[in-house]
């Protein structure tokens, strides 16, 4: 700076100054110099603007930049695995069933549905973040979800690190969306791990019901004795400060060292707990460890409302159009349909598929097409299907969630949304039950 304006120039450029308080801020600067009549340098003239929270906002959007790239290529990577685990699934299910007399190999193909099954649960972890649906929500008890997310835990922790649970199996449900449970989960149990990680120390995860006392309630406006189910995490780490605790959920702030973590974690867990009109509370001191309590609020679960169990099959003899890009899909799909008693004619060609429906349209009851394919989408198919057969119900399948179906699926007449990665016994219900309520349609029409 110095050397261009003793030079006459102009310098222009930023400065990192010191406020009374010892708080650092930045000056947008620009410094010229001024001549006396005879053409020296006499003085010169400064012109600050301090531009600390722009700086601010701009790291902030750069961070939301590459949060919303990450979720794209989540979001993508999430399709393919999706759809390599819906030929996972469908094979062990068809195996299962071919192996019910062999009592060790069914006990092995179990296994591998059950691995994949844990493999999809992750997937729609992953796309949390990538979509910009609220996810299904129905009531569920937590005993399986808070057990499936300790098992994951378990596996991460380090021997110097103690995991003790307990769970009270009489507790009631909530009304919640479970991928989103297990998510709070992970992140609170995660930065426990982070805070014992060095010197090691016992994470202790309980789940118990308790009526939540007036002055209790988060602000909440709850009845005297609302009953509550109760996550608490505790760790026996470094704690942490008042200060912390005071910006413990704002976006982005972190106490990890660079590359260890975006300040997203808690951010998150406090927006699913409020969304789930729950109550979050933080108690911690330095050195003494942190203790986190999650409640949400208690529902009555809905009778008769439940999913068949997957053994179960439905059975049908109508004729099913299913059109998916990926071959090993359509291939195990309409094996397993196929031994529901449905009749089945599959594409990996859109293309194609639209060519034999044009040539053959009274010949199928329903369409099964996934939402991602080359040079046609789902969305498409359904639409020119619909301009040739108005009346036949489509069901439309994608391991990208359900924007996609309520945004444009429902205007080209879908009414039936599947996610993969799709058993055949879950479509197989999703046909049944699309084709019965075209029946009942058809009767009160």
């Amino acid at each position: 700076m110095w050397e261009t304006i003793t030079s006459g120039k102009t310098w222009e450029g930023h400065i990192i100054n010191k406020k009374k308080n010892g708080d650092l801020y930045t000056d947008e600067t620009t410094v010229s110099p001024v001549w006396d009549s005879k053409g020296n340098i006499i003085q010169y003239v400064s012109i600050k603007r301090d531009i600390t929270h722009e700086l601010e906002m701009e790291s902030q959007m750069r961070r939301s930049q590459k949060m919303e790239a990450i979720g794209t290529l989540a979001s993508g990577i999430a399709h393919d695995f999706n759809n390599i685990l819906s030929a996972i699934l469908g094979y062990s299910e068809m195996a299962l069933r071919g192996a019910e007399e062999n009592e060790r190999l069914s006990s092995d193909i179990q296994q591998v549905l059950k691995a994949g099954n844990r493999a999809k649960d992750l997937v729609a972890q992953i796309l949390t973040f990538s979509r910009r649906t609220e996810g299904e929500r129905k009531p569920m008890r937590l005993q399986p979800i808070v057990k499936e997310a300790m098992k994951l835990i378990r596996a991460s922790l380090p021997t110097t690190i103690d995991l003790v649970t307990a769970f009270d199996p009489n507790c009631g449900p909530i009304l919640a969306d479970a991928t989103q449970i297990h998510q709070v989960l992970m992140n609170l149990c995660t930065n426990a791990y982070h805070a014992m990680r060095e010197t090691g120390g016992v994470l202790t995860v309980r789940l118990r019901q308790q009526d939540v006392p007036v002055g209790m309630s988060g602000g909440l406006s709850l009845p005297p004795s609302a009953s509550y189910v109760v996550i608490t995490v505790s760790d026996t780490g470094h704690g942490m400060s008042q200060e912390t605790l005071e910006r413990l959920f704002e976006p982005y702030f972190t106490t990890k060292e660079p590359g260890e973590g975006t300040g997203l974690g808690m951010a998150i867990v406090h927006g699913i707990v409020q969304s789930h009109s729950g109550i979050i509370r933080v108690s911690s001191e330095p050195g003494k460890g942190t203790t986190i309590e999650v409640s949400f609020p208690l529902c009555i679960e809905a009778e008769g409302d439940a999913t068949p169990d997957i053994a179960e099959r439905p059975i049908g003899t109508e004729r099913v159009l299913f059109v998916d890009d990926e071959e090993a899909i359509a291939t195990v799909i309409k094996y397993g349909l196929e031994r529901m008693g449905y009749r089945v004619t599959s594409f990996s060609k859109p293309m194609k598929a639209m060519d034999y429906f044009h040539q053959h349209p009274d010949l199928f009851d329903v369409v099964v097409t996934d939402l991602t394919m080359p040079k046609m989408t789902g969305i498409e198919l359904a639409r020119q299907i619909h301009q040739v057969r108005t009346d036949i119900p489509i069901i439309l399948c994608s391991g990208y969630g359900k924007a996609a179906y309520e945004n444009q699926g429902r205007q080209v007449g879908i009414r039936e949304f599947v996610e993969k990665p799709i058993h055949p016994s879950k479509l197989g219900w999703a046909i049944r039950r699309r084709l019965d309520r075209s029946k009942k349609d058809v009767r009160t029409a």
